[in-house]
């Protein structure tokens, strides 16, 4: 019985020292990762002031805009063929629409007609910080085909 009760001690005392050990060398300065961070790489960034815009050769980037600022995403239309751009946002940003500017053969504008080619302009106010989203398809009103072109944006709210 002696035999095993001195076993047991002695087990406990290698346990606790293992661990005293172990949390030692572990150090006070032991940092952990923090979950869920992401770095997020902007393509541009708008700085103070804004006034940026956005057009189909940002599709599927990320912008950086601070809070309360605005900037302006351009994308072409073609109403002729009956396609336009359908698009929804993320609640933290606030969209108006800013209606088509078309234009003639020559590329001028033409507000009195619709001409061959139109640009679709939206305002975008940032409301909310944090990471919001735009998507945008451009297609015909009755149905969708699956080949329609799309156009995402990823926002970073500063």
């Amino acid at each position: 019985m002696k035999l095993k009760k001195g076993m047991r001690e002695l087990s406990v005392l290698l346990t606790v020292m293992m661990v005293t050990l172990a949390v030692g060398c572990l150090g006070l300065d032991q940092q952990y990762p923090e979950e869920n961070v992401t770095s997020i790489e902007c393509l541009e960034s708008s700085g103070f002031g804004g006034n940026m815009t956005v057009d189909e050769m940002q599709n599927n980037s990320t912008i950086c805009v601070k809070l309360h600022e605005s900037f302006t995403i351009r994308l072409n239309e073609n109403r002729r063929t009956g396609y336009q751009w359908y698009m929804t946002a993320s609640p933290g940003l606030r969209i108006s629409d800013g209606g088509v500017i078309w234009y003639d053969e020559d590329g001028n504008p033409s507000p009195t007609f619709i001409g061959i080619r139109g640009v679709r302009e939206w305002n975008v106010t940032t409301v909310n910080t944090g990471v919001q989203t735009i998507s945008a398809i451009h297609r015909r009103p009755e149905f969708i085909s699956g080949e329609e072109a799309t156009f995402n944006l990823t926002i970073v709210v500063e």
